[in-house]
This record gives C-alpha cells, structure tokens and sequence, in this order.
C-alpha cells in the first residue's frame, strides 16, 4: 500500500518526528496545517505523466476519488488561466445528477469548495459561487468552472473546454452517447503547452465505454485502479471490516470494494478471453462465396 508523506511522517519515531518539522519553512508547516494536497494525498492519487487525453480512476468504494478529481481540476484550473489566444479557460464537472454536483463535488467535505478553502481562497473575493440560473463557480480572474447532470446525450454540448471531471461516470444513463456527441466534442480549447484532458472518477460497471477504455491501446486513456483498502487509514476501520464481510469472495466485492471491471456475465458460456484467443483474422479466411446467419428464435 502506497502512504501519503503525512502517513510516511507519522510511522517515524517521534523525535524524528519532530526533527524533521522543525527543519521546515513556515510556508510548509502551513500547508502541513490546513491538509494540503503534497501533503496528504497518496502517490497514485496524482495526475500520470504522458500525452493522454483520459485518465480513468477506476476504483472501489472510500478509495478518495472525489478528492482526487476535485484537487486535480482545481490544479490545472489555475496552470491555465488563458488559452493561446487570450480567452478566460472555462471547465466543466458532470455527475449523475446535478444534486450530486452540488452535494458531493462542489459542497462535500471533499469537493472543490472544501479545496478553495484550504487553498486560503474566500467566496466573495476570490470567486462567486451561483447556485441559480445556472450552477457555476466564476474566478476573480474570470475563469468558469460550470456544473451539470448527466440526464441526457446532450450533457457538455457547447462549450469550449479546457478541461473536464467526470463523477461516477458508470452510473450515468447515456454514458456512450454522452461522452461522443457532447462531451468530447467539447475539449477543444487551444491551451498553452499542453490539450484539454478529462478526468473520470467511477466506481466501474461492465458500460460499454469503460470496457472500450479498457482495451485501449495507444496511449490515450490511462487507468490508476484501487480498492477501499488503500485508503483505510482515512476511513472507520468498524465499517470496513462489515464491507468485506458482507462482499468478499463476491463478484460484487471484487467491483464495489476492489474496483475490477468486471466485463463478463457470472456463469457466461462465452467469455471475451474465449473470443478473443480463438478470434480468425480477415486474411486467414478463403475467398467466401456465400455467406449465411443462421438464428435460434426464442420459444417454449
């Protein structure tokens, strides 16, 4: 299991402990006092390196996805004050629901206003927080992060986006057509040194967009996986041992606790693997000279 350096810190014997705090600048005991991100994130929960245009943070229950989504967007937020041709940058964060939007990413005791705060940033000051006409967070600096449920295909049309998190994306009903028809379509802004990236934090399911994720191979979409278990020290050890009573050993435990994306029907007499291994390319095949389908219709 990974440890964040406040998790590291605190295994030291406690005149190292000390030691090595009194070594520090004030600016770092500050940010070690309000919780900052360096300070109590674990490695994995940390933008990957690479070119790619998704990183998928497939996970079980109480991994800390929503933080990780919310302390990501916020950090490439402000990197990217402008694009390359002077436009304010305005974002977007999708949940299932716009209640969820505003109860668990924006109001939550992980959401992006629990982030500003700790940043030292005040409302009224350094940005607006609109809850009517539409849900929206406006920067001093102009910025916009907008917020939206996805309760139809058409979730993300519009907008020129710098960057984008989605939450629990599994569990949205138009997932497929969401993502081609409104979402991506959407991250275009031209910014600085870098390309709109999104940011998808879901316990999985077998959807068919994560199972195309899964099987991408060319550097687009990059997965961090996790389970309940990497983040117990943040959680009530009482109600994670009454999880993994109640799920280990299950199909269900291996999604919601271990976050596995579990593409196969339990008992399916045809699995992917199966396929997959036993697949005929094209350019095995004899020249075909009739083709016929054959169907077994249903009846009793």
């Amino acid at each position: 299991m990974s440890l964040s350096a406040a998790q590291k810190l605190a295994l030291l014997p406690a005149p190292l402990r000390r030691r090595w705090l009194a070594a520090q600048q004030r600016h770092t005991l500050d940010d070690i006092e309000k919780g900052a991100w360096w300070w109590v994130g674990r490695p994995e929960q940390f933008r990957p390196p690479g070119d790619w245009l998704v990183w998928l943070i497939r996970s079980g229950r109480g991994w800390g996805k929503t933080r990780t989504g919310a302390e990501d967007l916020l950090d490439r937020v402000f990197q990217h004050p402008v694009d390359m041709v002077g436009q304010r940058t305005e974002w977007l964060v999708i949940a299932e629901t716009l209640n969820d939007c505003r109860t668990a990413c924006i109001e939550g005791n992980s959401g992006i206003l629990s982030i500003l705060a700790r940043m030292g940033m005040k409302k009224g000051r350094d940005f607006t927080y609109n809850k009517s006409p539409k849900l929206m967070i406006t920067f001093a600096s102009g910025q916009l992060i907008y917020f939206e449920g996805a309760d139809n295909a058409d979730v993300g049309r519009g907008f020129n986006l710098a960057g984008l998190w989605a939450d629990e994306l599994a569990k949205w009903r138009y997932t497929y057509a969401a993502w081609y028809e409104g979402i991506l379509p959407s991250l275009r802004a031209p910014l600085i040194d870098d390309h709109p990236r999104a940011v998808v934090t879901t316990t999985p399911k077998p959807i068919k967009l994560l199972i195309e994720w899964q099987h991408k191979t060319d550097g687009t979409v990059v997965i961090t996986t996790g389970s309940i278990f990497d983040n117990i020290m943040n959680l009530s050890k009482h109600v994670v041992e009454e999880l993994k009573k109640l799920y280990e050993g299950t199909r269900a435990g291996l999604q919601e606790l271990y976050g596995h994306l579990l593409e196969e029907i339990e008992g399916a007499l045809w699995t992917r693997p199966m396929i997959e291994n036993n697949r005929v390319k094209r350019s095995d095949l004899p020249e075909l000279k009739q083709v016929v389908v054959s169907m077994d219709p249903g009846a009793t």
